[in-house]
């Protein structure tokens, strides 16, 4: 691995850093299939039931539901994606919703 590689690595693993710079407007828009690759890339992460993403003044965003269970949070799926999809296509932002329990899960009720 060449020194840029490993100095690359090493500043992904600072997830503060890293997704810091998600949030910098994009130059030019995306397209259509490189939004459809972001929201399939979304939709194949285990927990996640339903994903839609979108551009808008160039930004990424997305909307992501996962089940009551899940681990997953807006950190953790951007820093996936910044990992996986790189700079260009992590939302700069990731809507979460519950979208309930699965199987013979109990349903946690509001107090």
């Amino acid at each position: 691995m060449d020194n840029l590689a490993v100095s690359t690595e090493k500043w992904l693993q600072d997830s503060s850093s890293a997704l810091a710079i998600v949030n910098v407007p994009r130059q030019k828009p995306l397209g259509r299939s490189t939004l459809k690759t972001i929201e399939s890339f979304l939709l194949s992460q285990e927990d996640v039931t339903d994903a839609s993403v979108w551009e808008r003044c160039g930004a990424v965003y997305a909307h992501v539901s996962v089940y009551e269970s899940s681990l997953w949070d807006e950190a953790s799926l951007k820093l996936k994606c910044l990992k996986s999809l790189g700079i260009q296509m992590t939302p700069s932002a990731i809507y979460m919703v519950i979208d309930g329990t699965r199987g013979n899960e109990p349903c946690r009720l509001a107090a």
